[in-house]
């Protein structure tokens, strides 16, 4: 991220951490999400307790995403992160240490899975809420571009990591070491020197029905955010669909080996960071109401493109297409989000939109795989491309269109 001059010391100083923080604590995500999974099938050797584990870990912002954003408002955001990451060590280290003493079960893999997507969920919100608090307007879609490529860098250098220190330590010496992580993420944060806004006085108490509904409410009483959360639904029902069938898709049409097939899906990584680095820079300028539509017209002709391809290499050209206007959608989209949310109910409204994002993809996923079978990845991915089309079309009316580049312009 180049920082703007605008920028204070101690917000310098503050950006700084946060960002090292990050990086360490994205990779050793990484790490985790390789390392469960690989003791589960070591106590298993089954397909479906892989499977189980990753539903579980989708679970929380579906079911608990109202709560999470009352949470993330009603207390002070910095002590949120270190205690979401100090429970998160804490839980980390319980499978190293039942496998040490030879009481490791799956049941408890399944637990502790759900238990540390939760506090994942918070700890994400809550940064969404809080880079709100270190940053001006005017550097927010900076500072989303970095988070994006902190996140998208650690997708592919994590389970590189992860891989190597399984096979060098093991996967439960590894958790520890990811545990020794989030420690070093939560005294990190300690450093940070700007205080985080709680909700202010006199505002209503989270036991009220009303607070836990106030992030939908305000979401679907502004036509502006209104458009911004349709179009990230539309994302997430399109990358479901693109997830759900892409090994199905390679595997069946062009017959690859696994080594194709890995290189192919890791495209995806590499146009999001080539996008995030180069081709975001250039378009950040313009009017990101004007951009954002125009990538999802980008998104839903390369969607449409899979259904006609005929080699292997035309399906990787148009995924990392894909994958680019989604890294852009998602940075304005979401910097839109932040600019016109009160600072008091931001950890609700994120909530709330990742709350619904879930269940699309959730959703999409989950029918994708029903009807590829059926109708074929083909028929598919054209559908899922004119959606995306009829909805850039639809949304050119809606005052997202005439959005410039920041809220105060």
């Amino acid at each position: 991220m180049l920082l703007p001059s605008s920028l204070t010391p101690v917000q310098l100083a503050s950006l700084r951490v946060i960002w090292i923080g990050l990086v360490l604590s994205a990779v050793s995500d990484q790490v985790y999400l390789l390392a469960f999974p690989w003791l589960a099938y070591d106590l298993t050797g089954s397909a479906a307790a892989l499977g189980i584990i990753r539903a579980l870990e989708q679970l929380p912002p579906v079911l608990l995403g109202i709560i999470i954003g009352v949470l993330v408002d009603r207390f002070e955001m910095r002590r949120v992160l270190v205690v979401s990451g100090i429970l998160s060590a804490f839980l980390m280290v319980l499978p190293a240490v039942a496998h040490a003493v030879g009481s490791l079960a799956i049941w408890q893999l399944y637990i502790l899975s759900f238990l540390l997507a939760f506090l994942y969920f918070v700890e994400v919100t809550t940064w969404r809420a809080f880079i709100t608090t270190l940053v001006p307007r005017s550097a927010l879609a900076d500072a989303n571009a970095t988070w994006s490529l902190i996140g998208n860098a650690s997708s592919l250098l994590g389970p590189i990591c992860g891989g190597a220190l399984i096979a060098w330590i093991g996967a439960t010496n590894s958790l520890w070491l990811t545990a020794v992580s989030y420690v070093i993420v939560a005294l990190l944060i300690l450093l940070i020197r700007i205080p985080s806004p709680t909700s202010p006085k006199g505002a209503e108490p989270a036991s009220d029905k009303v607070e836990l509904l106030k992030g939908f409410l305000h979401l679907t009483g502004q036509p502006l955010l209104r458009t911004s959360v349709g179009l990230l639904l539309v994302v997430r029902l399109v990358m479901g669909l693109v997830n759900a069938l892409q090994l199905f898709y390679l595997r069946n049409e062009f017959t690859l080996d696994s080594k194709t097939t890995g290189l192919i899906m890791s495209v995806g990584g590499f146009g999001s960071i080539m996008t995030n680095l180069f081709i975001y820079r250039l378009v950040q300028p313009l009017p990101r109401g004007k951009v954002s539509l125009v990538s999802m017209a980008v998104l839903g002709t390369a969607l449409a493109g899979l259904a006609v391809t005929q080699q292997w290499w035309q399906y990787a050209v148009l995924y990392a297409t894909i994958t680019g206007a989604v890294l852009i959608l998602n940075i304005n989209l979401l910097t839109t989000i932040q600019e016109f949310t009160p600072h008091h109910l931001l950890g609700r409204v994120i909530a709330a939109t990742d709350m619904a994002s879930g269940v699309a993809l959730v959703a999409s996923s989950g029918l994708a795989g029903m009807l590829a079978n059926g109708t074929g990845a083909r028929a598919l991915f054209l559908v899922g491309g004119a959606m995306s089309l009829l909805v850039a079309f639809v949304s050119w009316t809606t005052p997202l269109s005439r959005l410039t580049s920041t809220a105060g312009e």
